[in-house]
């Protein structure tokens, strides 16, 4: 009992801290590019109407590559753990407009679940490819 209790402490602890790391690298890869699109909205003369689409994708792309990092880092259970980070930044996107006061929830609100959830979901199954390849490696050299 006490060694099922150990495995379960470590396996929970081990799933914080990867978490956090691919989060923290999300929102700074975020930033980047939301950095970028700025730049651009500043020198070209974009269409507001396009700002949700590259918004969209931007997170998209920053959820993506957090997925790819979290299953690297977990090495196991990539596209649930891909899927959840993805659920998670659409949580705090759903947060954040409740707070500025949108509180319906539209058909675009859905449309950037099921793309966040999905890009964390590959993300998580390029991760885990990613770990094999590296667990392959090491044993053969």
């Amino acid at each position: 009992m006490a060694k099922k209790t150990a495995i379960l402490k470590k396996e929970g602890f081990s799933f914080v801290l990867p978490f956090l790391v691919a989060i923290s690298t999300a929102i700074l890869l975020l930033l980047l590019q939301f950095s970028m699109i700025c730049y651009l909205l500043c020198k070209i003369d974009l269409p507001i109407a396009l700002l949700s689409p590259l918004s969209t994708v931007a997170t998209c792309v920053a959820v993506l590559a957090a997925g790819i990092l979290l299953a690297f880092l977990l090495g196991r259970k990539g596209m649930i753990s891909g899927f959840f980070l993805g659920l998670v930044f659409f949580l705090i996107i759903l947060i954040t407009a409740l707070i500025q006061g949108k509180d319906s929830f539209s058909a675009l609100a859905f449309v950037k679940l099921i793309a966040l959830c999905t890009a964390g979901g590959i993300g998580g199954y390029l991760g885990i490819l990613l770990s094999e390849k590296k667990r392959r490696n090491r044993q053969r050299g």
